[in-house]
């Protein structure tokens, strides 16, 4: 009877179609990829490639014509943004230091002087008030009293009488004459047309009437003559 042989082992083999050994064969023919799946891949690669490069070409343009649309429009609204600034600058307050309001009130209270000197002068500078004081008298002497005289019975038919008197004017009429006529009534103007500062003579100054149509008791130009002078003020 033969003895059996010790220490050696046995190499056992598997059926191709046993569970583990075909899982294993078609786990590794899953990663590998086949030539047509790679084709693919590498196609959808490339048109996502294009479509990315078509829309960023489409974006750059955009944001391009954008930014000139708005350059443009920055453009034109400088020069109105410019007046609007120099609009605000010119309405704004600006708040003025104690030296200029100084300054500004200085300057007020001389202009304030000088206008009532002024006034005062005209007031009462002895020339001027004597030619206003002339020409009062004149005024309603020929409504009070020449203008009615003259014309008489025929107020309603002026022209009639006060044509001829238009070119050459009417008779003179003498200061002192102004001054007495109506009972003198405008006596009391004496001391402006003869007085400490200033002198007229009543014979030599005169006042001369010249009616214009429509010949009305206010329709008549003046001529004016004055003798008057200042008085020397002698220290």
């Amino acid at each position: 009877m033969k003895q059996k042989q010790k220490g050696r082992k046995k190499t056992q083999y598997f059926r191709k179609d046993y569970a583990p050994a075909k899982y294993l064969a078609m786990q590794k023919k899953a990663d590998k990829p086949t030539t047509k799946a790679a084709e693919s891949i590498k196609l959808t690669a490339q048109k996502i490639g294009h479509s990315t490069a078509k829309l960023a070409k489409t974006a750059s343009a955009k944001i391009t014509k954008a930014k000139q649309t708005r350059s443009k429009r920055s453009a034109s609204a400088k020069p109105q943004a410019r007046r609007n600034v120099r609009a605000r600058s010119s309405t704004k307050h600006v708040a003025m230091t104690w030296r200029e309001k100084t300054l500004l009130s200085l300057i007020a209270t001389s202009a304030a002087m000088i206008a009532v000197t002024f006034a005062f002068s005209a007031l009462y500078d002895p020339i001027k008030r004597s030619e206003r004081e002339l020409e009062k008298l004149a005024d309603a002497y020929y409504i009070e009293y020449l203008y009615p005289s003259v014309l008489g019975k025929s107020l309603n038919q002026p022209e009639t009488i006060l044509a001829d008197y238009v070119s050459a004017g009417m008779p003179s009429v003498r200061l002192r004459q102004l001054l007495l006529y109506n009972d003198s009534k405008y006596s009391d103007s004496a001391s402006i047309f003869s007085n400490s500062y200033y002198h007229c003579d009543t014979n030599k100054t005169y006042i001369r009437y010249f009616p214009v149509a429509p010949y009305g008791p206010r329709d008549y130009t003046v001529k004016y003559g004055t003798a008057c002078e200042r008085v020397s003020q002698n220290s």
